[in-house]
């Protein structure tokens, strides 16, 4: 009897390690996925302020060259700003974050465990 006790404890001391890993895992995986959204949001603001600012750089340059060319009389294409290039340019400099999928939640119905989720560094 006593083995059979030993086994039954064992057994049931791998399922709460189990169950508590398994939850431990899915929430760093849901810190991970904020973070990544943070990352993006972030990425995003930055990609915001510099393509405003590259465009008004531009007309800036534009104006200045119109005034120059002002005393010119030969009608000359306006360039235009190439966004394009700038995305380009931006995502080889800054690479898009990859997005995590939403985990999937498991339900533990047959042992009843208080759960404390782990502590997450801060980076």
């Amino acid at each position: 009897m006593g083995k059979l006790l030993n086994w039954i404890q064992l057994a049931l001391e791998i399922r709460c390690e189990d169950v508590i890993s398994r939850r431990d895992h899915v929430e760093f995986i849901k810190h991970d996925r904020e973070q990544a959204n943070l990352q993006q949001t972030e990425r995003q603001q930055k990609f915001d302020q510099e393509i405003s600012e590259a465009k008004a750089g531009f007309d800036e340059k534009l104006a200045s060259d119109n005034e120059k060319e002002a005393n010119d009389d030969e009608p000359k294409d306006k360039p235009k700003f190439d966004e394009e290039e700038f995305k380009n340019t931006f995502n080889e400099a800054n690479p898009e974050v990859a997005q995590i999928d939403e985990p999937k939640e498991e339900m533990d119905n047959d042992y009843d465990l208080s759960y404390k989720p782990p502590a997450m560094d801060q980076e």
